[in-house]
């Protein structure tokens, strides 16, 4: 969730029963299904996937997603590793985000970060994520690859 150098825009998909959240950066997409914590199924650790198995739930306003059975854990976590984040609009065009770690194995305590989302026009749009310096490179490597073997004068 937190922005890297380029690339950093997110978008946010609601429907009936789930929330979708697409990073530009690396296209990928978390598609958390939305229920009642009494309604889970609880997860079996044995299965783990690169994003995590996320469910998320409404907190008054604010969407609460629990993630856990991440396949890669950051920051020298262990596989008991689960993050809880809160999604809060903060006006018509912001958004408070916060994401606790807790790994009783790796940290004394649960530590929080937090983060100020802003929106962008609609119309900006969410890029795709592809390599493109050949749009440039390649026109460029042929116009002297072209030079070199012209006749010299």
């Amino acid at each position: 969730m937190f922005p890297a150098v380029y690339n950093a825009n997110m978008r946010f998909v609601q429907s009936p029963g789930f929330v979708a959240i697409t990073y530009e950066l690396i296209h990928d997409t978390r598609i958390i299904p939305i229920d009642p914590p009494a309604e889970r199924d609880p997860l079996r650790s044995s299965i783990r996937s690169y994003m995590g198995a996320s469910r998320g739930h409404w907190d008054g306003t604010t969407l609460v997603i629990e993630t856990g059975n991440l396949k890669t854990t950051p920051r020298g976590s262990t596989s008991a590793l689960t993050i809880v984040e809160r999604f809060t609009r903060t006006g018509k065009d912001a958004m408070s985000y916060q994401a606790t770690f807790t790994d009783a194995a790796t940290w004394t305590a649960p530590w929080t970060v937090a983060l100020d989302l802003t929106s962008r026009p609609d119309e900006a749009g969410v890029f795709e994520y592809a390599c493109h310096e050949g749009n440039y490179g390649l026109r460029h490597m042929l116009e002297v690859s072209r030079m070199l073997d012209a006749p010299q004068k």
